[in-house]
């Protein structure tokens, strides 16, 4: 059997915008994609913006403090992004760089000391 792979999963953040304006600005909308992303199995996530006007600082405030603190392993991709969005696009592109920075020096570390990063402190041997 072959496997198939899977396509990513993409998340539209028009579905959380306000109705009349399309635009992210409260901080309760950045919670609301925040469960939304919690509740999703993969660790890539792409977050399509096609059809949102704005993103307000408050909610890329609150929905990056929140994506930290609850999804910090969470790669979180941006797509089809016609603004922009300095506030939300540009800190979700840093944040993925920092993600594969740390994602590669735990690679690092793991090939040098023959550890599996996810057994800290246990050195892993061929049988």
């Amino acid at each position: 059997m072959t496997a198939i792979p899977l396509a990513p999963l993409s998340i539209s953040l028009v579905r959380f915008a306000e109705p009349l304006t399309k635009a992210l600005e409260t901080e309760y909308q950045a919670e609301r994609i925040i469960a939304a992303l919690r509740r999703c199995p993969q660790r890539r996530i792409e977050l399509d913006f096609t059809g949102l006007t704005d993103a307000s600082l408050t909610f890329c405030d609150e929905f990056f403090r929140l994506a930290e603190r609850e999804l910090p392993e969470t790669w979180l991709v941006p797509r089809h992004y016609v603004h922009p969005y300095p506030c939300l696009v540009h800190e979700l592109v840093s944040r993925l760089e920092r993600l594969r920075e740390k994602t590669w020096i735990k690679g690092c570390e793991s090939f040098m000391t023959g550890a599996d990063p996810g057994q800290r402190g246990h050195r892993t041997s061929a049988v």
